[in-house]
């Protein structure tokens, strides 16, 4: 119809649900909460549940970005043999609530307090030079000191902790469309909202 159209591929980094049963160490868990359970009597789009407390991949967990990056590759190079490989114009990588690289769950939930995220937050502390501490609960993440201000001195960890999670969905991001650019066989369009 359109010889001359390109398009750009929405890549979700979302592992599937059997990947989920097969992994539950790998999964969010949410510091106000456990996971919830819809019940469904109908097909759903998978991203519809984002913002519950539905079973997701901890953006920390090295499982995870290990078979992300792996399956990210085969589609390239799978895709790079075919004829519709000429119009493929960029990538759009994907994960977190809705594909846009939100916390799961974080309008409603506070996430991340699994292993992963226990064992990321501790790197992230030892490499600012502070001490140990573990992933803040729900009470010190509310805590406030100034209207809606936090004192860096009395919130240290809640503070280190929001730098953990965003330094770690940027580093994703950037992660994964270099990884784009290096596997794809020529020039291609990369980013994510």
């Amino acid at each position: 119809v359109c010889p001359e159209g390109v398009v750009v591929l929405r890549w979700h980094l979302n592992m599937p649900k059997w990947w989920a049963e097969a992994n539950p160490d790998e999964l969010v868990r949410y510091a106000n909460g456990d996971l919830e359970t819809p019940v469904r009597t109908v097909p759903i789009r998978h991203i519809q549940d984002d913002l519950m407390r539905t079973p997701r991949v901890s953006l920390a967990s090295e499982k995870w970005r290990q078979t992300a990056r792996e399956k990210t590759v085969e589609l390239l190079r799978g895709l790079s043999r075919t004829p519709e490989a000429a119009a493929l114009a960029g990538v759009h990588v994907a994960c977190g609530v809705y594909g846009e690289w939100h916390y799961w769950g974080f309008m409603r939930n506070e996430p991340d307090t699994s292993q992963p995220m226990q064992r990321r937050f501790a790197e992230y502390r030892r490499k600012a030079g502070r001490a140990p501490a573990p992933v803040p609960s729900v009470d010190e993440r509310r805590a406030l000191d100034e209207g809606i201000f936090r004192d860096p001195a009395r919130r240290e960890t809640v503070i280190d902790y929001y730098r953990c999670q965003q330094e770690l969905v940027a580093g994703l991001v950037v992660e994964f469309c270099e990884l784009v650019k290096r596997t794809w066989r020529g020039p291609i369009l990369t980013g994510t909202f």
